[in-house]
């Protein structure tokens, strides 16, 4: 176990300690998130501590990448979360609001103001549509700098990735901006997940496991049978990834 995690409560997995030493040998920062991720995950109750742990785990979303660059030279930029840009919608339409109860739709005025709010709507929609192309364009940079395989992910393999990295993302987001009720056993196993995620990327691969595994992910999963999926979950696992 590494010495930094001896103080937990716990005892970390392997994985767990595989994967911190990878973390803290990127950036300190790293690993004193993931270790922060651990704490949290496995304390006694307290308050706030899903979404400590959701933060948490968005900030390693955030900052791993950056720091842990085995393809690509350039990250594009963090577009805005459709949290903020809804935010700035709520704002335009209580304005709105509010100004219609001082001049009416009847009214040249009110008439005016909803013909503005029908312009800013229109904006806004292109806004939130280019936001989610630059997510999918982050993601997908995020996940190739993460690779470890001597080249870089393509095809239905990395949209796959692409995809679940979003989701995941966005259920975070949603967690730390009040978009939905959730429990903290539900984000205990988003960050599971999250955990496993990192680790099939940043574990580096024996070359014949990794042959055999990508020819199963570049197929749909519909279009394999119950043996080549067996065979597929066998190989994941003998990556030592939970």
């Amino acid at each position: 176990m590494p010495q930094d995690l001896e103080e937990l409560t716990f005892e970390p997995d392997a994985n767990q300690s595989f994967l911190y030493d990878v973390l803290s040998s990127a950036s300190a920062d790293l690993g004193e998130i993931y270790r922060g991720i651990l704490h949290a995950f496995h304390s006694p109750a307290f308050p706030n501590q899903h979404r400590v742990l959701a933060y948490q785990a968005r900030e390693l979303m955030n900052r791993a990448p950056k720091v842990i660059a085995l393809h690509g030279d350039t990250i594009p930029a963090e577009p805005p979360t459709f949290a903020y840009l809804k935010k700035q919608l709520d704002v335009e339409y209580t304005k709105l609001s509010r100004e219609l109860k001082q001049a009416p739709v009847e009214t040249e005025a009110g008439r005016d103001r909803v013909r503005g709010f029908l312009g800013f709507v229109e904006s806004w929609l292109l806004k939130a549509e280019q936001a989610r192309m630059d997510n999918e364009k982050l993601a997908r940079s995020h996940i190739i700098r993460l690779e470890p395989g001597s080249t870089p992910p393509r095809g239905r393999a990395l949209e796959m990735a692409v995809r679940r990295w979003i989701s995941m993302k966005s259920e975070l987001n949603n967690i730390l901006h009040g978009g939905g009720r959730t429990t903290l056993a539900h984000v205990r196993t988003l960050v599971s997940e999250l955990e496993g995620f990192f680790l099939f990327r940043v574990r580096p691969r024996p070359f014949e496991n990794q042959a055999r595994l990508d020819q199963f992910l570049v197929r749909s999963p519909d279009d394999l049978d119950e043996s080549e999926i067996e065979e597929m979950l066998g190989l994941i696992g003998a990556l030592g990834v939970n």
